[in-house]
């Protein structure tokens, strides 16, 4: 007995041993640009979501860039991915031909971003969204948004910029991102919803930067709790600015009335 497992575990390693050599063999002969691909499955996955939670993502793509050129490959969430660089690359990527590329985001995004989001649209959905987005960011459009991101930098400031005592920058920056985004996106006045939503999108984005493992207490089972909760005030939200669209109330100029008006032309 203890002969045939031993023959058994060694025929498995044997065979295993082939597969790889197989798909390395085969790896080689494919022309792919330079660099690591790190630690098996995992990558680069723990030193990216690192460099990110401190604040560091810039640099550590830079790094990377300055060592292996404006193309490279990188492990990141499981995926085998091209990072590319520069103004060049950059143009060829959001110029694409539905037939040469698509989009695939990693596993963590598509499940806390939702699989409708804009980054996973093809075809004529991702044109109708993109032209309603474009409405919302037409020149005429920018003008009125400069007031309310004024308005947005002045509490800013006068609320948490002040002299004799130290301040941490980055935390403010995202917290001022996240209160322009609330206004010009959302609609949303400040006040306990706008607190609320943004701590669950905090939540939501440290979870994106987790390993896709929904256990309890990690990163990104926090961030599907969280995203829960955000739809809820979402689809509240949305709800509320229907109603004052059917009712010819006075509404606000954001981009989820923008989204309902465009739909309400294409579908009424």
């Amino acid at each position: 007995m203890d002969s045939a497992i031993c023959f058994s575990f060694l025929a498995f390693l044997s065979l295993l041993f082939f597969v790889i050599k197989i798909r390395f063999e085969r790896y080689k002969r494919v022309n792919v640009p330079p660099g690591s691909l790190g630690l098996p499955i995992i990558g680069q996955t723990l030193e990216f979501a690192k460099a990110m939670r401190t604040d560091r993502g810039e640099e550590w793509l830079q790094e990377r860039a300055r060592k292996y050129g404006p193309i490279s490959k990188v492990n990141i969430f499981g995926k085998n991915t091209v990072f590319l660089t520069g103004p060049v690359h950059t143009k060829f990527v959001f110029s694409y031909n539905e037939k040469m590329l698509s989009s695939q985001s990693p596993e963590t995004f598509r499940r806390l971003a939702g699989s409708s989001n804009i980054m996973e649209m093809t075809g004529e959905d991702h044109k109708r969204l993109r032209g309603a987005i474009w409405t919302f960011l037409k020149p005429e459009a920018l003008k009125q948004y400069v007031e309310k991101i004024d308005q947005e930098i002045r509490l800013h400031l006068n609320q948490h910029w002040h002299h004799n005592h130290h301040i941490l920058v980055m935390p403010l920056m995202k917290k001022l991102t996240f209160d322009v985004i609330c206004t010009l996106i959302f609609g949303i006045e400040r006040g306990e919803r706008r607190d609320r939503l943004v701590k669950l999108f905090e939540q939501v984005m440290e979870g994106i930067l987790g390993l896709p493992i929904n256990l309890p207490f990690t990163r990104f089972n926090r961030g599907l709790h969280a995203r829960s909760k955000a739809r809820s005030i979402v689809m509240e939200l949305i709800r509320e600015k229907r109603e004052k669209l059917q009712n010819h109330d006075e509404i606000s100029n954001d981009l989820i009335t923008t989204l309902q008006v465009v739909s309400n032309s294409i579908y009424n």
